[in-house]
């Protein structure tokens, strides 16, 4: 398997992602919000959380996918691997909490 198809499908995914993610908010978000527009960064946050959270589990058959690929040089899965884990504890221990805290419905 091609490099490219595999960076490609992963960029797409990413992108459907995001948009069934922000679909899902707009549809569950409260009333005592206002609408969606209002608290733009936690929910910005909440979105891409999501993402992560869904692209840690579709990693797993793109890394076997990459590992049974014919050519050799393919994508450095390992350096994937930490960059999301290293993003999800960016998350989890800087960003939601402060998000969190700051949170307002005006």
């Amino acid at each position: 398997m091609d490099n490219g198809l595999l960076i490609a499908l992963a960029i797409i995914f990413s992108l459907i992602l995001l948009a069934i993610n922000i679909y899902i908010l707009a549809l569950y978000v409260h009333t005592d919000d206002k609408g969606f527009g209002t608290a733009v960064f936690p929910k910005l946050l909440v979105i891409l959380g999501l993402t992560l959270c869904q692209a840690q589990a579709l990693m797993v058959p793109l890394d076997v996918a990459n590992f049974s690929a014919l050519d050799t040089n393919g994508i450095n899965m390992k350096g994937f691997w930490y960059f999301l884990y290293i993003i999800i504890i960016v998350f989890v221990c800087l960003l939601l909490p402060f998000a969190l805290f700051f949170y307002e419905t005006d």
